[in-house]
């Protein structure tokens, strides 16, 4: 083979190979998305054997990811009573519209997995944004702290 003809097939290669490493994200769904995780969701509660193993997988992922938000809601709220309250409360205030959640403990997680789609259902437009995001906004619209 030629150095003409073997530089035309390296480039040629490279070239190839650039524009597979460039197309490949765009191809690939966002496993942080709500849109992605939604799908996860609706999995856990309607399991079956013969879910596929991703979905599965998403499933497991959506009810952790879930029951973690609630526990971390709970933990701020917890907080916020056992600390004393600063002089300037504008910073509990945040964490309180932020990030603090009141589930009650009997509440199951699939209530919660529920609600969360509910919320993310309500909100086609924003399917694209993480999904943790959005079930922290739902878990606080159904339990808000008071």
């Amino acid at each position: 083979m030629s150095v003409r003809k073997r530089t035309r097939t390296i480039l040629g290669g490279a070239a190839a190979l650039a524009l597979a490493v460039t197309a490949a994200p765009a191809a690939e769904e966002d496993i942080y998305s709500a849109g992605y995780m939604v799908q996860g969701c609706r999995a856990a509660l309607n399991s079956s054997p013969t879910q596929s193993r991703d979905m599965a997988e998403r499933a497991a992922l959506c009810g952790g990811v879930i029951a973690g938000m609630s526990n971390m809601g709970a933990l701020v709220r917890s907080a916020l009573l056992i600390y004393p309250r600063p002089a300037d409360d504008s910073q509990q205030n945040f964490f309180r519209k932020l990030m603090c959640v009141d589930v009650p403990g009997e509440a199951p997680i699939s209530q919660l997995v529920g609600v969360v789609i509910f919320y993310i259902d309500g909100r086609p437009a924003r399917l694209h944004e993480p999904f943790m995001v959005l079930a922290l906004e739902a878990l606080r619209a159904a339990w808000p702290c008071k």
